[in-house]
């Protein structure tokens, strides 16, 4: 109960300054501030879902890889390697057209006066 009257008795120009306009730009540089904090968040977040997403990719296909390679071995040389060229070139077809319909929304940070973010 103490504190919150504390908070109370804090006098009116120092929350909101002298004049209207210095209230203003107060409370603009505490909005760019806070505005700016949440899009640190957001590029730390995607930086680090790009990274783990990078390193997913690298497991599944070293996984896939080892799969393709115990069937070859385990087929005992009966294995079709054509039939399978082609079968892994036709799903590789069908990723890259799945891939090229996939549009990244990138923000032009310089036109939102953001500079700062292509910096870090």
């Amino acid at each position: 109960m103490e504190g919150s009257k504390k908070m109370m008795k804090r006098p009116m120009k120092d929350i909101y300054g002298t004049d209207a306009a210095e209230g203003f730009n107060k409370g603009k540089m505490e909005t760019v501030e806070h505005h700016r904090a949440l899009l640190r968040l957001s590029n730390e977040h995607r930086k680090s879902e790009v990274a783990w997403t990078e390193a997913s990719n690298t497991v599944n296909s070293l996984d896939a890889q080892i799969e393709l390679l115990d069937a070859i071995i385990k087929s005992e040389g009966k294995f079709d390697l054509v039939a399978e060229l082609e079968k892994l070139t036709l799903e590789n077809a069908e990723a890259e057209e799945i891939l090229g319909h996939v549009k990244v929304k990138v923000p032009h940070w310089e036109k939102l006066g953001e500079n700062w973010l292509l910096k870090e």
